[in-house]
């Protein structure tokens, strides 16, 4: 985006963050005049996005649903704006013992969790979160399914360090359209934690958590009500690193101006 000062141009560096759910932007929401855009998606209807300005840079955030239910035509809209670099973000599990609550990790490559496919991140953009204080690992891998018992996360780890949802299509389309993207999580259960929910189980056709899918799922274990209290505290803490993390990134980026000169590279590879 060219904004025009008198005779001047200044170069406003454009930010796509993508969060699955609400509940992952709401501490960084808090911090900054995010503003609830409406906008029309082709084939699709009306999606919102929300825009702010952060430190200067303008930023545009989406959220995409767990697993991208019903979210491809937003998304793909957005991408088709030509954002200048694009954010992939939220909460993970950890696979690898050494990853804590709350810490954040920027992935150098992305496959799904069979390992079939693989991914590459901006270069420069992992390079930059290191210098933000994100712990690099080597895989994330995207489930089509919540990975919740330790035994499932030791089977997953055969692939990668972290498991989440999303990012591997939004790797995907963004790469399509040559815009530099990294994944970026904060961890909110590791990988000698077993979740206190199947919450497979609570999640609607909008790739939203169902408050009223998630209370009977309470009622059926009334004895882990402790636990999914500890669990929603632990997850506010990482989302709330998240937010801090984001506030160093974002200015951190747009200094650097990442570009996509290497993307073929990182495509192909894929």
């Amino acid at each position: 985006m060219l904004r025009s000062v008198g005779h001047l141009k200044l170069d406003t560096m454009r930010v796509l963050v993508t969060f699955a759910v609400a509940a992952e932007f709401a501490p960084w929401r808090r911090r900054w005049l995010f503003k609830r855009r409406r906008f029309h998606a082709a084939g699709y209807g009306f999606s919102v996005c929300f825009s702010s300005v952060v430190n200067g840079t303008h930023v545009d955030v989406f959220l995409t649903g767990i697993k991208l239910r019903g979210a491809e035509p937003g998304l793909s809209h957005l991408l088709e704006t030509s954002p200048d670099v694009c954010i992939s973000t939220g909460l993970a599990g950890g696979l690898q013992e050494s990853l804590e609550i709350g810490q954040i990790v920027a992935a150098q490559s992305v496959s799904e969790l069979t390992g079939s496919e693989v991914g590459f991140c901006n270069s420069e953009l992992v390079q930059v979160s290191r210098q933000c204080g994100a712990t690099i690992v080597e895989r994330f891998v995207t489930s089509d399914r919540v990975i919740g018992s330790v035994s499932e996360k030791k089977e997953a780890a055969r692939y990668g360090q972290v498991v989440e949802m999303e990012g591997f299509e939004v790797l995907n389309k963004a790469s399509q359209k040559w815009i530099p993207t990294i994944l970026v999580r904060s961890i909110s259960d590791t990988a000698d934690d077993s979740l206190p929910l199947d919450f497979n189980r609570t999640i609607n056709s909008r790739g939203s958590i169902s408050l009223r899918k998630m209370a009977v799922e309470v009622v059926r274990s009334p004895r882990q009500i402790p636990a999914v209290i500890e669990f929603g505290n632990r997850s506010r803490q990482a989302a709330a690193r998240l937010a801090d993390f984001l506030d160093r990134y974002i200015p951190a980026v747009s200094a650097a101006r990442p570009s996509s000169g290497s993307m073929e590279q990182e495509v192909l590879a894929r």
